[in-house]
């Protein structure tokens, strides 16, 4: 039998502690960065799971925004999911992730995110896999550019309101790109115990580009490039930061940042100098199904009606049928229809994305 759990925010400073030794053991992260972990999240957006008043572990929301379509939707990301090791299989991580879409619900949004470290708990509650995390290796003496056209200079933790605007330049053209809150910025441009550099790029006085990095030793001769964050708004951005990657090549024989499978920069390269590795899936859930194919963009030339049929047993009133109609880069869904297109929640995920 399935024991009652109970789940809601920490009732306690006595609580969050107990939930931070227990994400120090799942994730194996000393305490005092696992507090500045939990410090930087609102109170309000901790979830505890709980049997018998004992705290079995928990999770955070994070509130942001995806891209899709040129749309931002309103998403919860749903991180540092953690269940102590003697309380596994019992449910409780289930019930936790169910409670976590009510509340999602509660505060009408349409869209639930995660990075899975298992499948399985996730699915049963209506995830499913909606695209990949990659890591790019580039050899820097792969990169033909020497193009020093535009300018770069130092910039600092002050120059973030400039990264902001270059990205959100960027981001609504690239699928499932997130409308970053504060706390991913924050992670974006201070993600390492030593603090990255920061070069940004110009085309006369207009900023174009940006990249946050640092050098660290590959081995006795060699060293890396970490990129922690990489924006080109211009073509000509993308060569100078190419071209700044490839200055680095007497002593960083790599480059490494996260990006898509069809990262623009790629794409300026001649011939292929880099290596694409799967760093982990991440999962999407709809749990408003009107609001989620509202709220998105579709291509401007399309003119479409679908009859859809939902199954969600977890969150039934996000289920039924649906007709979704697009015009001019709009979606409409109203109730009823036919039902010609028939899925589960977790089916309709994977063609969200």
């Amino acid at each position: 039998m399935t024991p009652p759990f109970e789940v809601a925010a920490p009732a306690s400073d006595t609580e969050r502690s107990r939930f931070r030794d227990i994400l120090c053991e799942c994730f194996c992260s000393p305490p005092e960065r696992m507090q500045q972990s939990m410090e930087r999240v609102g109170r309000d957006d901790v979830l505890l799971v709980r049997h018998g008043g004992e705290v079995l572990g928990g999770l955070f929301l994070l509130p942001f925004g995806q891209w899709f379509g040129g749309k931002r939707v309103p998403t919860i990301g749903i991180a540092a999911v953690g269940i102590a090791p003697e309380h596994r299989g019992t449910g409780a991580a289930r019930a936790l992730m169910l409670a976590a879409l009510r509340e999602t619900q509660r505060r009408k949004v349409p869209l639930s995110t995660l990075y899975p470290a298992t499948h399985t708990v996730y699915r049963s509650a209506g995830y499913e896999l909606a695209g990949s995390y990659h890591t790019i290796t580039v050899d820097t003496w792969g990169i033909p550019f020497r193009d020093r056209t535009l300018t770069m200079r130092s910039g600092s933790a002050a120059d973030l309101p400039i990264m902001q605007e270059l990205y959100q330049r960027v981001a609504p053209d690239q699928p499932g790109w997130l409308d970053r809150s504060a706390l991913i910025w924050q992670r974006r441009v201070d993600p390492w115990e030593k603090p990255p550099r920061i070069q940004l790029v110009f085309d006369g006085d207009e900023p174009v580009g940006y990249c946050c990095f640092l050098t660290e030793k590959h081995d006795s001769h060699h060293q890396t490039m970490r990129i922690s964050d990489l924006v080109a708004a211009t073509p000509a951005a993308a060569r100078r930061l190419l071209t700044f990657i490839a200055d680095h090549r007497s002593l960083v024989k790599t480059a490494i940042w996260n990006g898509p499978a069809n990262d623009p920069l790629l794409m300026c390269l001649p011939e292929r100098c880099y290596r694409i590795h799967v760093e982990v899936d991440w999962m999407l859930r709809i749990v408003d199904v009107v609001s989620a194919f509202s709220q998105r963009g579709y291509p401007r030339g399309l003119s479409a009606e679908v009859h859809l049929e939902v199954t969600d047993p977890d969150l039934t009133d996000n289920g039924g049928r649906f007709v979704l109609t697009v015009e001019a880069g709009t979606g409409r869904v109203e109730p009823g229809g036919e039902g010609h297109l028939r899925c589960t929640a977790r089916g309709l995920a994977a063609l969200y994305t």
